[in-house]
């Protein structure tokens, strides 16, 4: 308990004249542990009780941006996350999903998992783009094509990077040229214009969409497409007077956790099952990269 009280007044005593330092601290504290979590609750729907052959995530899609890009009628469902590591860990981990093949472009997943699943490739590891700083959408869904050989008779979950950050093409925050500083803080501090980061945001997905349209509607079985979380871009914090940017954890504002639910059309269902194919030791093996300038890259910071 002193460590505690210790640490929160070096905390207080380093940051306390900071706005943003107090405002972060309220809204992790606060509106998130106190207010979602334990007074509105997480209302989020599990994943893998839904009813797919292969999922496709198109990693913090808000569900409007979607509807958008893509397809104005599409369906949507609730995420139990507001980011990803939250999403992987009320979904998956500590769990067993033999019956699950998981193709990740983003080493979240492989950083809070481990034998949840049949076999999980990391293509972060193996796929990753140094001119972009993160996996393309192309690459991502060519080795999930071989997947889908291997793994005939599973659910496969194909987690794209895109739209989150950074932008393909786009020489803006959050890019291989300025990783030091995201979007959304761009955003918030008006150090770029409004409408070219959501145009960025919004091109993240032209150009994902399309490829796992194609990916889904070629695997055999049923496919949709869905997403982890969404982003908040300057939107109150109801019922707190609070304007927030990205995407924090334990924050369930509809921005952060309605996602589209878009089912694609399929001739006919795989045959699942949790035995057939056998553990593929290769697809389990230890981390190599450094997960921690993936991570940067990516625009994650804590």
């Amino acid at each position: 308990m002193l460590d505690k009280v210790t640490y929160a007044a070096d905390e207080i005593r380093e940051n306390g004249t900071s706005r943003t330092w107090w405002k972060n601290r309220f809204l992790h504290r606060v509106v998130g542990d106190v207010w979602f979590r334990h007074v509105v609750g997480n209302r989020g729907e599990y994943v893998v009780e839904k009813d797919w052959d292969n999922l496709l995530v198109l990693d913090a899609c808000r569900l409007d941006l979607y509807r958008a890009v893509v397809d104005g009628d599409c369906g949507a469902m609730r995420s139990r996350g507001a980011a990803t590591p939250e999403w992987v860990a009320e979904n998956f981990e500590g769990r067993s999903f033999p019956e699950i093949v998981y193709v990740t472009a983003n080493p979240y997943v492989s950083i809070l998992t481990d034998d949840e699943f049949h076999a999980r490739i990391d293509l972060w590891e193996d796929a990753w783009d140094d001119e972009e700083a993160t996996v393309l959408p192309e690459d991502l869904a060519d080795r999930t094509r071989e997947v889908a050989e291997e793994y005939p008779d599973k659910r496969l979950i194909v987690h794209f990077m895109q739209p989150h950050q950074p932008f393909i093409d786009w020489d803006l925050p959050g890019s291989f040229w300025n990783v030091s500083e995201s979007p959304w803080d761009a955003l918030k501090d008006g150090t770029v214009e409004e409408e070219t980061i959501l145009e960025g945001y919004a091109d993240n997905l032209r150009i994902a969409y399309p490829v796992a349209r194609e990916l889904g509607v070629e695997l055999p079985g049923k496919s949709v497409i869905t997403a982890d979380h969404g982003n908040m871009l300057g939107e109150r914090v109801r019922p707190f007077p609070i304007r927030d940017y990205g995407h924090r954890k334990g924050l369930y504002t509809d921005e952060n956790v309605l996602v589209p639910w878009d089912e694609l059309p399929y001739d006919a269902r795989k045959e699942i099952t949790a035995e057939g194919t056998g553990q593929a030791d290769d697809d389990r093996r230890e981390i190599t990269a450094d997960v921690t300038d993936r991570l940067a890259d990516l625009g994650y910071t804590e």
